[in-house]
């Protein structure tokens, strides 16, 4: 009873909104196939403040493993999940006469919270003897939070679907632990591919443990449709 007063209550809400194209359903097909992070179902709703004003949420959870997560292991299960929260301002456009919001460039802030465990590996030397040669599997978690400063071209085609490409510049904060780890980094010495490859990358990220800023540089495009 109380899941279908609150499905009741949701499309009453959505019904609304509709009626003066306060609300937009976007999605992120990009990220369906972010196997650097990983791989997210992720998708948001736009809902009108004022004219040239929106609130833009976006959430993402991660519907598979990534392309480079070690799976010969599992020390701890591999999930991962993405929010965002966003505040746009539209700018006044000569394909936007009326000066509405949800058409043309906007400027924009956001804030951003990212989850994720997933189990990593390491290839090293341990006290630096290159006579022997482990491999460690370990688990990882990371928490990363941070801000961008965005810009975005939101066009709204035969009066309801959206396409909505973006980009930013911002700054992410990372906080990175490793569990059930055995390679030291001040005695061992870890081994990487003598070319920069994805996986080499990746292992050396996951072994850096603590908080680091970072800069964060974003871009991508949605879709979706306008109630």
């Amino acid at each position: 009873m109380r899941t279908s007063l609150t499905l009741m209550f949701l499309l009453l809400n959505i019904y609304s909104f509709s009626q003066d194209h306060r609300l937009s359903i976007l999605l992120s097909p990009l990220c369906l196939i972010d196997d650097f992070s990983f791989p997210t179902i992720q998708g948001g709703i736009e809902i009108k403040i004022s004219n040239r004003i929106t609130f833009y949420n976006e959430f993402g959870g991660k519907y598979r493993e990534g392309a480079y997560e070690y799976n010969d292991t599992s020390l701890i299960q591999s999930t991962g999940y993405k929010y965002k929260s966003e505040i746009r301002y539209y700018l006044k456009s000569s394909d936007n006469k009326r000066n509405t919001h949800q058409r043309g460039l906007y400027l924009g802030a956001n804030v951003f919270y990212i989850k994720d465990t997933h189990n990593g590996n390491i290839t090293y030397y341990p006290g630096g003897d290159k006579a022997v040669i482990n491999s460690d599997y370990f688990a990882v978690e990371k928490n990363v939070w941070g801000f961008n400063a965005v810009m975005g071209w939101h066009q709204v085609f035969k009066k309801h679907l959206i396409l909505d490409p973006f980009w930013g510049l911002g700054v992410r904060f990372r906080t990175t632990e490793n569990f059930q780890r055995e390679y030291d980094p001040n005695t061992d010495e870890a081994i990487f591919p003598r070319e920069p490859t994805v996986y080499g990358i990746k292992d050396g990220i996951d072994t850096q443990t603590g908080t680091s800023s970072l800069l964060n540089i974003i871009g991508g495009v949605r879709i979706g449709y306008r109630f």
